[in-house]
């Protein structure tokens, strides 16, 4: 008996065969030189695969994936504005994943998420890296570089506090220069 064999569909046919004419799966699995536990299986199966046709869901799980899919397609299409920026409130898979399960109690694998896009007609990618400046405020960044290019800058600080202290446990900030 060779491990791991996989059957042909003229094998699986004799088994099915043999096995309506009354002959005990031990016994046909000593004659195909195949395990008994393999002669279960195809007998259990009843007949050959065709390999064309692809496995049939049940019908539960047909209607489990359709609702899913429309959960994971709803997520999808939402989005939400802030300061007249709108973007995907759930923009990547993993995002949605956890919407899934906090709303909804669905453990689901950010693959799975993502099949069910591609089957939807969304297409995954990934953004592109992009400033969000405007123009005007490029123009006046490079304004400030040109400006103080020669300038020893080592000292400077950049804050966006009004005050600040550096190690100093006093109530003063510092002040001292242009600010």
């Amino acid at each position: 008996m060779v491990a791991y064999r996989r059957l042909d569909d003229a094998a699986v046919k004799q088994i099915l065969f043999a096995h309506r004419l009354g002959n005990s799966n031990r016994a046909i699995a000593k004659e195909m030189e195949v395990g008994e536990s393999t002669v279960r299986y195809w007998v259990a199966k009843g007949d050959v695969p065709d390999a064309n046709t692809p496995p049939q869901c049940p019908a539960r799980q047909v209607k489990a994936i359709k609702a899913r899919r429309a959960l994971v397609a709803r997520l999808a299409k939402v989005t939400i504005t802030i300061k007249n920026r709108t973007r995907k409130l759930y923009p990547s898979t993993g995002c949605m994943r956890v919407a899934m399960r906090r709303d909804h109690s669905i453990d689901i694998s950010k693959k799975t998420i993502e099949r069910d896009l591609k089957a939807m007609g969304f297409q995954c990618f990934k953004r592109r890296a992009t400033t969000h400046k405007s123009a005007e405020d490029l123009k006046r960044r490079a304004a400030f570089a040109r400006r103080w290019r020669y300038q020893d800058t080592s000292n400077w600080v950049f804050t966006d506090e009004k005050t600040f202290t550096c190690g100093d446990y006093s109530s003063e900030g510092i002040t001292k220069g242009a600010i």
